[in-house]
């Protein structure tokens, strides 16, 4: 049998005749001439006998072959299937071939080529999505290398460098390492998930938040020279301490966060101020000369300033000394001596700034935070920077009463906490507590009661700027004297009081 060309067929045995035994042509030609084999002389009790065949396989019996190649060629092409495909279907054709009927052959091979097709179109799509896989990785790998934030996250990364930048304590100021910790931390609450989903892209994203980072520190040494100088455009006006903190805390503070100008950030506003007139060249400003907090702009380098010469980095560097030589406690004596030369200069340059009557100087022997520790802090500007700046004062418990002598005050009661005198007398003497540098009590403000807080009724005492009648405590330095340090005048209990007409040379 030929290559899937022969086919077979099985046949009833009442389909044909019996076979008969073999003989000679002649005998062949007798017997269908005989009388017995023409119709009507067929007798049935003479009927001859039949030999049974038996049943054979249907492919035992070859039949007229058809050639499946042709058609298996024409499938092939139709389903576009390629050379190791149309190989396997010639194969399974030729096994095809051998079914009975040519139809179910041709059916059987269709659907063969179906699935031989569809074999080819997954592994075709496999080889597709390893080829777009690795194009994706090509991909991502650029990307990764040239990231760039969404206007969102460049949104939060400000609002986080804002944050960050305007603490009060800090002295370091390049903030980037804080700022990705803080993103990585809380990635999913700033939209940084996929900047993080891979060390390229992290690596990228820093690259991109040192940006930021430079932009938020560049707006806060603008905001900061602005308020000392005003803006080159004259937009912005130089303003006061109280403004100034309250302009710049309020921007950048986050809105979900309180914006109230704590005390901490009106001295590190007042510290930052100072260093801009300290230093004018590093906001691009001179000094007018002979004018006080007066500056003209200069004409800006370009590029950028070599390392250790810019705003933020001279900052650091005078921070970092102090902190040195006087240690990281503001409230220390030599810290609160240099801060409230800050706030007298912020009080002489800016008059109308709301900062109260307050002490201004100090000596070595007696600190300013001892001087005035007896103020009760207020939400008031001066109030808030006496909370940062001086000691807390001590605890007293108990109500004394005290009756001073003539021309003192006239009972004076100590109350637990903050004291408060219940009468303020007056003096009646016009040399009475002339201060240095200040002017006498004129005899019609003798008339009047003395107020609290009053710098020009204040007594002088070891170079102190005075001891305020607000508050002074009892048994506390403000308002007593050591047996070292009693002059004419004082009495020999500490408490202090005067003679008539000798007031001016009591200690």
């Amino acid at each position: 049998m030929s290559q899937y060309s022969s086919f077979s067929r099985s046949y009833d045995d009442s389909d044909v005749s019996m076979s008969r035994p073999s003989s000679s042509t002649s005998s062949r030609v007798d017997d269908i001439l005989s009388s017995s084999s023409m119709p009507g002389s067929h007798r049935p009790s003479e009927e001859r006998p039949r030999y049974q065949l038996s049943r054979q396989d249907s492919f035992d019996l070859p039949l007229p072959s058809t050639d499946l190649r042709r058609y298996v060629n024409r499938i092939s092409t139709g389903m576009a299937l390629n050379e190791i495909y149309l190989g396997r279907l010639h194969e399974f054709a030729e096994v095809a071939s051998e079914l009975s009927d040519p139809v179910a052959a041709k059916v059987a091979i269709y659907q063969q080529a179906t699935q031989f097709q569809t074999q080819q179109l997954i592994l075709r799509d496999e080889s597709d999505t390893k080829a777009l896989q690795k194009v994706l990785e090509e991909v991502q790998e650029i990307l990764g290398s040239k990231l760039e934030l969404t206007s969102n996250q460049k949104d939060e990364a400000r609002a986080v460098a804002h944050r960050l930048l305007i603490q009060p304590d800090r002295t370091d100021f390049d903030i980037i390492e804080e700022l990705m910790k803080e993103l990585r931390v809380n990635k999913a609450k700033h939209g940084f998930e996929s900047v993080f989903a891979s060390s390229t892209r992290a690596l990228a994203c820093k690259s991109e938040l040192g940006r930021e980072a430079s932009y938020v520190r560049n707006q806060l040494r603008s905001s900061i020279r602005d308020s000392v100088v005003g803006n080159k455009e004259g937009k912005t006006k130089a303003c006061g301490l109280t403004k100034a903190t309250e302009r710049i805390v309020k921007k950048f503070v986050p809105v979900n966060e309180t914006s109230q100008p704590l005390p901490a950030h009106m001295v590190r506003m007042a510290i930052l101020r100072r260093f801009v007139r300290d230093h004018p060249g590093s906001v691009n400003v001179k000094a007018v000369p002979g004018t006080e907090g007066s500056f003209e702009y200069v004409k800006t380098k370009k590029g950028r300033s070599s390392d250790g010469d810019d705003f933020w980095s001279m900052v650091t560097a005078f921070l970092l000394e102090k902190d040195a030589e006087w240690g990281t406690d503001l409230k220390s004596a030599a810290w609160s001596r240099y801060i409230m030369e800050c706030i007298e200069t912020e009080r002489r340059l800016f008059p109308d700034d709301p900062l109260l009557e307050m002490p201004v100087t100090s000596s070595s022997d007696n600190p300013v935070s001892t001087t005035a520790m007896s103020v009760p802090a207020t939400m008031q500007p001066a109030g808030l920077l006496r909370e940062a700046i001086f000691q807390d004062p001590p605890s007293y418990t108990g109500v004394q009463s005290v009756v001073a002598p003539t021309g003192t005050h006239q009972r004076g009661t100590y109350h637990a906490g903050y004291s408060t005198y219940n009468t303020i007398g007056t003096h009646d003497d016009a040399r009475v507590h002339s201060l240095p540098g200040r002017r006498s009590p004129t005899p019609a403000e003798l008339e009047s009661t003395l107020t609290h807080g009053s710098t020009a009724y204040m007594h002088s005492v070891r170079g102190y700027p005075g001891d305020p009648h607000d508050g002074g405590y009892m048994g506390g330095s403000s308002h007593e004297h050591e047996a070292a340090e009693m002059g004419r005048g004082g009495s020999g209990t500490g408490l202090r009081s005067h003679r008539r007409g000798d007031f001016a040379n009591t200690r």
